[in-house]
């Protein structure tokens, strides 16, 4: 089947004009190129809602805290 299929595909080979094949090459090309672009490193995965809010409460509490003690 497959024999077929590519005989049927090499005997119109030659219908398929310059261009045409220089374009689809150059598009096959430009789509690779553009297919390796990008962020190649982990994506960002923000914390925890929970944890950084705790960690937020945290962080004002002791703030909070040394304030306190300055003024004393």
């Amino acid at each position: 089947m497959y024999r077929h299929l590519l005989a049927h595909l090499f005997s119109h080979l030659s219908q398929i004009s310059e261009s045409s094949a220089i374009r689809f090459v150059g598009v096959i090309f430009v789509a690779t190129i553009l297919s390796g672009c990008g962020n190649k490193g982990a994506l960002y995965v923000p914390e925890d809602a929970a944890t950084s809010y705790r960690l937020q409460a945290d962080r004002l509490q002791a703030s909070q805290l040394q304030a306190h003690q300055h003024k004393d």
